[in-house]
């Protein structure tokens, strides 16, 4: 929103409206976490202390947000929020035992934020090119789980939620498409990244024109945008679909592509670096 939309009072209402519904949110979140115990419950609780510290941070420095986003310079901190966020995807893989399909889609997530590391050094070794490829081949990997492992966990993922019949049916479908949907958009950004590795390394970098230079840039850029607009969106549909069955008065009225907030400069300019 920041970034797509003008800094008026408009936007100003409607991160108004989204800090009271992450309030909500958080607050159910809290009241429930108290009744579970064993996994669950620590699992629950590492993600809301990540969500609270991630929601704080967002919504503190609106104002500056969106001055950096428009003008598509770096917001001071995010390199550290971002390390964060690689913190918390590896605890929280270390938590969850194996062949579980979202700790899987995490793992590539993490993959792809370091090989966006590497293209961001400033020493372009032979070695570093090589573990760049490394991620990115494992992260293509982890993003094609298949249509079978996906409706095996989902089948087995809404079964332990004892809906009805109908409902249970209904969701399980939905989230097929829902995971889906997120794979492929996962599987799109890892592959945009090698295909980019590969135009650089196939050729001559130094014999490019400012212009073919700034064009190549500017696909590369409206590429990411498109393909991180579709893995927010995936993922706040997952989410809120699933969330919809089970409190539909706190869900009904949150709509996926208004709630996406696309922070996708960070990566487009790390694409661009790679020249």
């Amino acid at each position: 929103m920041c970034e797509l939309q003008a800094n008026d009072t408009s936007l100003e209402h409607q991160i108004t409206q989204m800090d009271t519904r992450v309030a909500s949110l958080l607050n159910a979140v809290n009241e429930e976490v108290h009744k579970q115990n064993g996994l669950t419950k620590h699992l629950i609780q590492h993600q809301l202390e990540y969500t609270k510290s991630y929601c704080a941070n967002a919504l503190a420095n609106t104002s500056q947000r969106v001055t950096y986003a428009q003008t598509g310079l770096e917001i001071p901190g995010e390199e550290e929020q971002i390390a964060k966020e690689m913190a918390f995807i590896k605890e929280r893989a270390d938590m969850i035992p194996g062949d579980d399909l979202l700790e899987e889609y995490d793992r590539a997530i993490y993959l792809i934020y370091q090989a966006t590391g590497i293209l961001d050094s400033d020493n372009q070794t032979d070695e570093l090119r090589a573990g760049f490829k490394k991620r990115i081949a494992a992260a293509l990997d982890l993003m094609t789980p298949g249509f079978s492992k996906i409706q095996r966990q989902c089948n087995e993922y809404i079964g332990h939620l004892y809906l009805s019949p109908a409902k249970s049916l209904a969701l399980t479908n939905q989230q097929i498409v829902d995971h889906s949907n997120m794979f492929s958009a996962g599987f799109a950004l890892a592959r945009l990244y090698r295909i980019i590795i590969k135009v650089v390394e196939d050729q001559d970098s130094e014999a490019w024109t400012q212009s073919a230079l700034a064009r190549f840039q500017k696909d590369i850029t409206e590429r990411s945008n498109t393909i991180q607009s579709r893995l927010i969106e995936s993922n706040l549909a997952r989410a809120n679909n699933m969330g919809y069955v089970l409190d539909p008065e706190l869900f009904n009225h949150i709509k996926t592509s208004e709630s996406a907030a696309l922070d996708t400069s960070y990566v487009s300019r790390q694409l661009a670096n790679t020249n």
